[in-house]
This record gives structure tokens, sequence and C-alpha cells, in this order.
């Protein structure tokens, strides 16, 4: 039920599915590199 839902919300969403765990965000690979971003690894 769960993944219905989550699949129901990306639906309504502009952004593309991204696969938990692949996401910039999640790996630390930013394309910019700046102080702050630096910090955050």
């Amino acid at each position: 039920m769960e993944k219905l839902e989550y699949e129901q919300f990306n639906g309504n969403t502009i952004r593309p599915f991204i696969p938990k765990g692949t996401h910039p965000v999640e790996t630390g690979k930013y394309l910019i590199s700046t102080n702050e971003i630096d910090r955050l690894y």
C-alpha cells in the first residue's frame, strides 16, 4: 500500500523517479562543489 501511494505521489510531481540511495544528496556525488556542500560530508 505504501509503495502504491509513493508511486501516485511521484506521478503528481514534476520530478523524475530517483531510486532511494542513488540520489546525489545521498551519495555525496554533487557536481557543484561549494564550501557548504563540502561541509556536509
